[in-house]
């Protein structure tokens, strides 16, 4: 981009829709405002993209104030564009926007018309701040970071210092027009431009006129994850390609000081176990100078101490959640243990997209394990009781609904849609009581294949840990023997936890080893591992 210019660029990444400028926008000059055009190449749409649906533009002579964006016709017979058609969008999930999103924040007008409205003032509100990625970073960064880099050409980290990301989100995200983001959210954002993110209508812009010579505006058509049509052919939309998803791992490695070229380690393996603040009593497992295990809190840590954290292990193990976001710190040839609660989550619909991503550029390996037996799960009331959102305070004042959902953990589909919606919410606050010899089999299996992954034979002490635990079986299957001391143990546990209040059970009585259902901040579940042959040290 011409350093010259004191330009800015719109562009957007779901709850992110994006004005990117280039230099401090110019404010008031004495209101000599400059006509707007536009250009939407069609040599920017992607073979098998479409022309009306996630298109990208460039705006000249942008005006922003009170929150919306102006375009200024050259005079009042001028032909004002069809901003509606151009195909612009702003959300990755398409269901998140109407079919016009641009005229949301948008509105063309001329110069006379526009300094009539002038001036005037903003406020800025406290809201509630989500603390978890959610598809955060799994998703929204991505696409973002794909925009511009096969759009605009913004595919380095040296290229952050071009651009200001300009937040046009509409929808009821109230923390976003407030500037209330998220650490990581502003964290992220940070490694592709090296200005505080913005919102159109933050405190920050509403106030004052300011004119954006240059602006990109619209997300392109590639995505990834579960979005709709990321990977159907025909759909408009398409996914992301090695070369893409090289430059985004590569511009957070520069930004987070991780390291993401180098192989998973082998001598020692690396294992990273992600917990939960509970106490839990450990006993050591794999031989101390042949496998290190690390149990890592992912509460109150940075992206930066995240990456770092995830870029040195060889296995990790996790329960499904907001930790997929961090797949993309993976050193190459990395295995990850992911465990979901309940079958229904379907874990492995979002980790084999992840592998699809990463063929060819970090070349990971999933292992997804999951529960099948609802007479594990407990729901966590500690977690429900501190909920205040209306709709699942509602759900808990039915007594009788709620005791079905904890003894079935089932949502009916005849509830209204209100509380239907707080019943699956609820349903994510569930913790998974698994026999640990379950979770120590699938990383001794990951392990192996960490090794298999990058040519080398297998190491005859791990395949002599295997054979003497019980002839284990590598996809996490108990032998009998070491099954009947897990059910005596859980007995024995269930036993002391009667006479406990319901809290007191969940925190944990007797041996309990407790991970985390989501990973990153804010996660959402635990699962409570009963040891009862040997405990992850």
């Amino acid at each position: 981009m011409d350093r010259s210019r004191t330009g800015a660029q719109l562009v957007a990444a779901a709850s992110l829709c994006i004005l990117v400028l280039g230099a401090p926008p110019a404010v008031g000059e004495a209101l000599r405002l400059q006509p707007s055009s536009y250009s939407c190449p069609e040599g920017r749409v992607p073979e098998g993209a479409r022309l009306d649906a996630y298109r990208s533009c460039t705006f000249t002579n942008l005006y922003l104030w009170q929150g919306r964006a102006y375009y200024v016709l050259s005079d009042d017979k001028a032909a004002a564009p069809a901003l509606g058609q151009l195909g612009l969008k702003f959300e990755m999930w398409a269901s998140d926007e109407g079919p016009e999103p641009v005229t949301e924040f948008f509105e063309v007008t001329t110069a006379d018309a526009l300094a009539q409205r002038l001036p005037a003032a903003a406020a800025g509100q406290a809201a509630t701040v989500p603390l978890a990625y959610y598809h955060f970073m799994e998703e929204w960064l991505p696409g973002l970071s794909m925009t511009l880099c096969e759009q605009f050409g913004h595919c380095s980290y040296a290229d952050r210092s071009r651009l200001q990301l300009i937040d046009v989100q509409q929808r009821p995200r109230s923390c976003n027009s407030r500037e209330l983001y998220p650490a990581f959210f502003r964290e992220a954002a940070g490694c592709l431009s090296a200005k505080p993110l913005l919102h159109i209508n933050g405190s920050s812009l509403r106030g004052q006129l300011a004119r954006v010579e240059e602006a990109w505006m619209g997300l392109g058509p590639r995505c990834r994850g579960i979005p709709a049509g990321c990977y159907v052919p025909g759909s408009g939309r398409l996914p992301p390609t090695p070369q893409l998803t090289a430059s985004l791992r590569l511009i957070l490695a520069q930004c987070l000081g991780a390291r993401l070229d180098a192989p998973a380690p082998l001598r020692p393996v690396q294992v990273l176990v992600i917990d939960r603040p509970y106490t839990s009593n450990r006993q050591r497992r794999y031989p101390p100078d042949r496998v290190a295990v690390r149990l890592a809190y992912m509460e109150g840590l940075s992206v930066r101490q995240q990456a770092q954290l995830w870029s040195g292990a060889t296995v990790v193990l996790h329960m499904h959640g907001a930790a997929l976001g961090n797949y993309f710190f993976l050193p190459s040839r990395a295995v990850v243990v992911q465990l979901a609660p309940s079958y229904r989550l379907n874990p492995s619909r979002y980790s084999r997209l992840l592998e699809r991503d990463l063929a060819g550029v970090s070349d990971i390996r999933v292992v997804d394990w999951s529960n099948s037996d609802p007479t594990r799960l407990h729901l966590n009331t500690e977690a429900i009781t501190a909920d205040t959102r209306p709709g699942p305070r509602s759900y808990l004042a039915d007594r009788e609904r709620y005791a079905e959902l904890a003894t079935s953990f089932e949502c009916s589909e005849s509830l209204r849609p209100s509380l239907y919606r707080a019943c699956r919410s609820l349903q994510t606050q569930v913790n998974l009581v698994l026999d640990l010899e379950v979770a120590a089999n699938l990383t001794d299996a990951a392990i192996a294949q960490a090794f298999r992954q990058q040519q080398q034979a297998v190491p005859a002490w791990l395949a002599a840990l295997r054979a003497g635990a019980g002839g284990a079986a590598a996809d996490g299957r108990i032998p009998p023997a070491a099954a009947a001391a897990a059910e005596q143990e859980r007995r024995r546990i269930d036993a002391v936890a009667a006479g406990l209040p319901l809290l007191e059970r969940l925190r944990g009585a007797g041996p309990l080893l407790t991970l985390a259902l989501g990973v990153a901040v804010g996660a959402a579940a635990t699962l409570v591992v009963v040891s009862a042959v040997w405990r992850i040290a």
